[in-house]
Formats: C-alpha cells, sequence, structure tokens
C-alpha cells in the first residue's frame, strides 16, 4: 500500500468478539472502536487495551468510536454519556483526534441529543434515510 502512495488505512481495531491479530504495515491509521457496553471494562479501559495493542506497531491517529445500535446501550443516557465521554478523555489524553460514528436516530435514542462531545470529527452515516437523487 505504501508503494502506491497510500498513507494511511482505515481499519477496526476493536470489537467485543476481535481475538485476531493485527499485522503491522508501517502505515498511520485511523481506527474505529465497537465498544462493549455489558463488558466489565469501562470505556477507557476498552479504549487503552485497543491503543496499547495498537501503537506498538501502528501510528494511529484518530479513533472512530461507533455510537450506533441502541439496543446495545444502557437505557440510562447518563451513563451512555459518561462511557462515551470516558473513551474521548482517553484518546485525547493520548494525543489523538477523535470523531463520532453514529446516525440522528442513534445518537437521540443512546445520547438523548447530547451536545458535550465537543472538537470531535462527525461520521455521519444517513443509512436510515431514504435518498433520492
Amino acid at each position: 500500500m505504501k508503494i502506491n502512495q497510500y498513507s494511511v488505512v482505515f481499519l477496526r481495531g476493536y470489537a467485543p468478539d476481535n481475538q485476531g491479530e493485527l499485522d503491522p504495515t508501517g502505515l498511520g491509521i485511523e481506527v474505529y472502536m465497537t465498544p462493549s457496553l455489558t463488558s466489565t471494562k469501562t470505556g477507557a479501559q476498552q479504549f487503552l487495551e485497543m491503543y496499547e495493542g495498537l501503537r506498538t506497531n501502528f501510528n494511529v491517529r484518530t479513533i472512530w468510536l461507533q455510537v450506533t445500535a441502541p439496543v446495545k446501550w444502557e437505557p440510562s443516557i447518563s451513563k451512555n454519556i459518561q462511557f462515551i465521554d470516558s473513551i474521548i478523555q482517553a484518546a485525547r489524553a493520548n494525543g489523538l483526534v477523535v470523531g463520532i460514528y453514529t446516525n440522528a436516530y442513534d445518537w437521540r435514542q443512546i445520547t438523548n441529543e447530547w451536545i458535550g462531545a465537543n472538537n470531535t470529527l462527525l461520521w455521519y452515516l444517513r443509512a436510515m434515510e431514504l435518498i433520492y437523487y
């Protein structure tokens, strides 16, 4: 990939059922994280577990936090916000850019349209809408 002048690759860095090993390529990467709210680990712990596993072999630049599938989140909006914010703060403490991967419906259901995720990138999925061109 580097031969073809790609400077970054986008891949999933953490999934609740991920047991595979990553192959180091020397590229800068942006990763997305699908957190597990049923885990005994905090959001920050899940982030750090992922980041520590990646940073020895990869130049991680950005972490994208997947905030979708409301049925997999807590019914408590405040717990969801605390969980999301703990990941954001842990990522920033490690010098990473943070992005949120979501859509309007899921964000509303999970966070009640929380606006406290300041200075984050937004990858806005429009999968719930019909788009006509």
